[in-house]
């Protein structure tokens, strides 16, 4: 993570600010590349089908689809966005199975 990407209009910042201890990276790097389903703390929410980018030290980055309302228009669109997520907020992440 860099700080062009915590100034950039085009990536959200997902952080309750929780002050836990922090999270074994390792396991977490298994992800990169991957597909998962993210369950993050207060309102972060899920995110289905949420790639991950990358993880640095204390943030995972992820690209995923949100559905967005536009001001005037009733149609509600959906639009790929980069997140940064609080590695400590994150409570559950797995992948997809094949069957």
């Amino acid at each position: 993570m860099t700080i062009d990407d915590l100034v950039s209009d085009e990536v959200d910042v997902v952080s309750t600010g929780r002050d836990r201890r922090a999270r074994d990276l390792h396991v977490l790097r298994a992800f990169i590349g991957k597909t998962t389903l993210v369950a993050c703390a207060g309102d972060g929410g899920v995110l289905e089908d949420a790639e991950v980018l990358d993880i640095s030290d204390g943030w995972m980055r992820v690209a995923c689809t949100v559905k967005r309302s536009r001001l005037g228009s009733p149609k509600v669109e959906r639009e790929r966005v980069v997140r940064l997520i609080d590695i400590r907020d994150i409570e559950g992440i797995a992948t997809g199975t094949e069957a």
